[in-house]
């Protein structure tokens, strides 16, 4: 259906990247259709044999290059599914307000601070309330609203120690491996795209 969807639609609807949505379809149903396989052990060995449309052992091994193509896209998808659990209990169950959170925030509900947003006492439980301190500052600790931000900002430094990462890896890739020029523009076209979707609810967030 996505091959029809993209070999019917206009091509500057999709643009270049209408091809690479293509490979991932090919290879996709390359993937199910010979995914046939018998692993089996003797002894100490380990061998599987395709048995679907590709009898050689070069069938395995293609389904193999498969296999680890698809393989990090599933596990980035239990990483991302992960994060959100962890990030629904930080903020749901260590940002829930109490009494000592609402008492201290009560002049800011109460509009007495100076906010773009009108705030209504009746509501204050409706927020996520992140009390560090519950005197001055470095006094009395509320250590669930600590380990909460500790986690949130460890998380988001790991992302984006990823990205950075990845970033110069990628750029270095592609300055000494690629092959056309075509390929390399089509990758740099990707991979700003990428930079933007990240950077943009950044900026967006700062505004």
């Amino acid at each position: 259906m996505l091959l029809r969807i993209l070999k019917t639609s206009k091509r500057r609807d999709v643009g270049a990247y209408r091809y690479l949505i293509i490979i991932f379809c090919i290879s996709d149903l390359y993937y199910t259709s010979i995914h046939w396989l018998i692993p089996e052990t003797y002894s100490n060995a380990f061998v599987m044999k395709g048995h679907g449309l590709f009898h050689s052992r070069l069938g395995p091994c293609v389904y193999a290059a498969a296999y680890l193509q698809a393989f990090p896209i599933v596990a980035f998808h239990f990483i991302y599914r992960l994060l959100a659990i962890k990030s629904l209990f930080t903020s749901y169950v260590l940002f829930a307000p109490d009494d000592e959170s609402l008492s201290v925030l009560e002049p800011f509900f109460a509009g007495n601070s100076s906010s773009p947003v009108i705030h209504d006492k009746q509501n204050a439980r409706d927020y996520m309330q992140s009390l560090y301190w519950a005197g001055e500052t470095f006094s009395k600790p509320r250590w669930w609203n600590l380990i909460g931000a500790f986690i949130t900002i460890v998380i988001i430094t790991v992302a984006y120690i990823i990205i950075v990462t990845c970033c110069v890896l990628i750029n270095k890739y592609l300055k000494t491996n690629a092959k056309s020029s075509r390929t390399l523009q089509l990758h740099r076209q990707l991979f700003r795209s990428l930079v933007c979707q990240t950077i943009y609810p950044l900026v967006t967030t700062y505004y």
